[in-house]
This record gives structure tokens, sequence and C-alpha cells, in this order.
């Protein structure tokens, strides 16, 4: 092989390392709430602390599924949900009003809706109204292991005059949505077939920035204290070419800032690739 060609695939190979340092942080963020996500507004902490499996679309052998349907679902895999909770399973929905969590409850003929409107504390909240105080039940506390959780712009839960279900966390009675005031349920345990539902309307409150505010970590543990549970990453984003560079982008440039090792395992794929075009250009040389 010429010494031109050393020379240039030398230059190809340290250009690589450097634009592996450099591009990463220039790459947009991952999806809020995304299982991969590992700045502020992600949900890599909370995959970690309940040690719940990614999975995107297999509830099989689950015991907890947790959902943010930002993605709507089809009717099929609804159904799919409904036999689940129904034979034992808790399922977890996790909405502001915003995406297809009432969708999914129509479906499953659940009275309870996700309102849609935010709620503000002037008085009992943390650092300021958007970011509320909600207080748990009583006949909670020692089993969750707090009395309080942090909200983040959060929503309220619409319930039904009467009804076979449990108000876990509300806000205080300072609290107000538009001309009504609190408080306003914000995390409720529906009973259905075998099993049970679990509404939230608040997906912020296990953010990577939330899950270590007051109660919000104790909250999480209890809901995935069941067995084994499954976080569906596929109604977060859709699965492209760009999430994958998101995704490889985020551990490589978090790899660099760790050991050596972390690093050579990150960019070992390129590495390889490199070699690879190498040998093929040396192969190619000899045919000449």
């Amino acid at each position: 092989m010429k010494a031109s060609t050393v020379l240039t695939w030398l230059f190809l190979i340290l250009l690589a390392l450097a634009l592996l340092i450099l591009i990463p942080p220039l790459i947009p963020e991952p999806n809020p709430y995304d299982a991969y996500n590992i700045y502020w507004n992600g949900y890599s902490a909370a995959i970690s602390y309940c040690n719940a499996t990614v999975s995107y679309g297999n509830i099989q052998n689950a015991s907890t599924v947790i959902l943010i349907p930002m993605i709507k679902p089809t009717q099929y895999f609804v159904f799919q949900l409904m036999n689940f909770t129904r034979s034992g399973g808790t399922l977890v929905i996790l909405d502001n009003g915003q995406y297809f969590g009432n969708y999914i409850l129509s479906i499953m003929n659940v009275s309870a809706r996700f309102s849609g409107y935010t709620v503000i504390d002037p008085i009992l909240d943390y650092a300021n109204e958007h970011l509320p105080i909600a207080l748990i039940n009583s006949k909670f506390i020692n089993v969750i292991g707090t009395q309080y959780v942090l909200l983040d712009n959060s929503s309220y839960i619409l319930l039904p005059g009467s009804g076979d279900y449990t108000v876990i966390a509300k806000t205080s009675i300072f609290s107000v949505s538009g001309n009504n005031s609190g408080p306003f349920p914000v995390v409720v345990l529906i009973p259905y077939g075998n099993g049970s539902i679990i509404l939230i309307s608040d997906p912020a409150i296990f953010m990577n920035s939330m899950i270590n505010k007051y109660g919000n970590s104790n909250l999480l543990k209890w809901i995935c204290g069941k067995g084994r549970t499954v976080f569906l990453e596929n109604f977060i984003a859709k699965v492209t070419p760009l999430s994958v560079l998101m995704i490889y982008g985020d551990y490589v440039y978090s790899a660099s800032h760790t050991t050596g090792v972390n690093y050579l395992l990150a960019v070992a794929p390129l590495i390889l690739i490199m070699i690879w075009a190498i040998v093929r250009e040396i192969k190619g040389d000899k045919h000449e």
C-alpha cells in the first residue's frame, strides 16, 4: 500500500475519533421520558430504579407495565393491555391529558379521565407554583414510604362521583386549576379484573431531574415492586436512524467522560469498521 494511502487512512481515523468526541454534544436530545435519555427530562434513572425491561411492545411475563402514550396505540394493543390487566397485571398510565391516555381508558371502559388542565399551587410548592407538592393518602404513607411527591406542570384526574377507585395522592387545598379549587387527585388506583390500573396525571414525575425530589422515587419503587416491570418505549418515539444515532451518541459521550475501557468499548464498532476498510484496501492493492 502506498505511503500516501496510509497517511490518508490515518488522517481519516484521527478525524473519526475527533468527531466521536465533538459531535455527540451537538446531536439533539432524545425525546422527553425516553428510557435512553440521560438528560434532565429523560427516564434513564427511573428505568434503573425499577430495573425495568425496556420493551417495544412485548409485555409477556410482566407484572407491571408502564406506559406514557405519546403515540397512539392500536386498538389491538389496547386489547392486549386489557387482557394483561384483567389477568392480574398492573398497568400504569402516565398522561397529562395531552396524549392518548383517555383513548386507552375509553376502550378499556374506564370512567376516569385525564383532565388536560394544569394545576398550580402558590402555597405548597417547590420553587414556584408550577411545581406543586402532592400529599400521599394517609393509608399508603407507610406502604409507599413517603408523605409527599413533587409534580411538574401536572394535570389532574377526573373521577366519577362514585366508583371503585382509591386516590393515592392529591394536591393541597391551596391548589387551583383555572376557576377550580383543589385538592385534585393526581395518582389514582383503579381495580380492573384481577389486576389494577394506576393513573398518574404527570409524566414528568419520574424524570431524571424529578426522581430524587421528595418521595418520587419511593412512589416509583412501590409501583414497580411487584415483579418484572416493562417500560413501553415504543409509545415514546418511533425508532428511526436518528434516534439510534442519538442513543449511540449519548453513550459515546458519557463513556468518554468515564474510564478508558468504557470509551474503548464505545468506539470499538468504528475501529472495527476502519480496520475492515484498511484490510480491503491492502487486498485491493495486492490484486492490482
